[in-house]
């Protein structure tokens, strides 16, 4: 019995909270898939790789640039507790 599969392509990509372009073990295959959906949109603070090769960049805010949260604590340990 023939099975038939059934692949949907997104035309609509939205990120956030996230930098697939540094983390990714094959960037080439992710630059392939990344040219599928017509738009691709992300939420960074910075122009990573991940916002160059995005559509749409909404801007995203620091922990230096927020009121309601802050941090402490050095790379390797990060905690953000409420002011």
């Amino acid at each position: 019995m023939a099975h038939k599969l059934l692949i949907l392509i997104s035309k609509l990509s939205i990120g956030a909270g996230g930098n697939p372009f540094t983390h990714h073990q094959d960037t080439n295959t992710l630059v392939k898939a990344w040219q599928k959906p017509d738009t691709i949109i992300v939420n960074e603070c910075h122009w990573t790789p991940t916002a160059r090769m995005s559509d749409i960049v909404l801007p995203a805010t620091t922990s230096y640039e927020r009121n309601d949260l802050t941090m402490s604590g050095d790379y390797s340990m990060m905690n953000i507790f409420s002011r």
